[in-house]
């Protein structure tokens, strides 16, 4: 990944990329930073509120664009928006 530093969670999906995990709502909205993001291992998003950190299944394939990071895990995939 390049220089991006912050992120905006801006949606939690199931794993077919579209209806959203209910489950993870919560989670929508809280800003932080990504403290480790490869294949093969577990994404764990630092919140900035430092009221902790919210650790994925195993990453299975991660896309960026000028928006943001898409990063889908075995069970979920996650929107993380630059801020």
């Amino acid at each position: 990944m390049d220089t991006r530093e912050s992120f905006t969670i801006g949606a939690i999906y199931e794993k077919d990329g579209k209806t959203p995990k209910e489950s993870h709502q919560f989670r929508v909205g809280r800003t932080g930073k990504i403290g480790n993001l490869n294949d093969g291992t577990p994404m764990y998003f630092e919140y900035s509120d430092g009221h902790g950190t919210l650790v994925t299944s195993n990453v299975i394939e991660i896309e960026e664009d000028k928006y943001g990071v898409i990063v889908t895990t075995e069970n979920t995939v996650y929107r993380l928006d630059d801020l």
